[in-house]
Formats: C-alpha cells, sequence, structure tokens
C-alpha cells in the first residue's frame, strides 16, 4: 500500500491541526510571550497524538503528515516523563 502525504480519515485530519496547534502555540510562547501555561498547550499535543494513533491502528490511515502528531506527542510523552523522574 503506497502512503498519502495528507491523512484522508477525519481523526487522522484533527490530530494534524492539533500537532501543528501545539507546534504554533509553543513557538508563540517562547518567542511572543503568549500567555498561555504551557501543560494546556501539552494536552492540545496529547490529543493530536491519541488521534494520531487512533487514526494509524483503527482507521489504518498511512500517510506521512500523519506522523508530524506522533513525534510531538513522542516528545511531550518524554517531556513529562523527564519532569517527573527529575524534578526541579
Amino acid at each position: 500500500m503506497k502512503a498519502a502525504f495528507v491523512p484522508k480519515t477525519k481523526p487522522g485530519r484533527w490530530s494534524l491541526w492539533l500537532g501543528i496547534a501545539f507546534i504554533v502555540l509553543m513557538w508563540a510562547k517562547t518567542q511572543v510571550r503568549f500567555p498561555l501555561p504551557s501543560p494546556a498547550i501539552a494536552v492540545v499535543g496529547l490529543l493530536g497524538f491519541v488521534l494520531a494513533l487512533v487514526a494509524v491502528f483503527k482507521s489504518k490511515d498511512r500517510s506521512i503528515l500523519g506522523l508530524v502528531p506522533i513525534l510531538v506527542g513522542a516528545l511531550i510523552v518524554f517531556w513529562i516523563a523527564a519532569e517527573l523522574m527529575f524534578p526541579h
């Protein structure tokens, strides 16, 4: 099966937009001083991660841009694990 560039399923499209929203919000928080707490932004990324996993495993959506929310979600999970293991 050939992989598409853009997700074809509804969870895949939602996960892509949530992953992009996470990236834009984190950029705005660091560069423009957007007053939104990081955990609230992380929830957006985690929702995109969960929807991307649903799109891949349940809906069999194989797309290149569908990897964006999976990579973002893996980064967030790693960040949360590091914060729990080494609090400051």
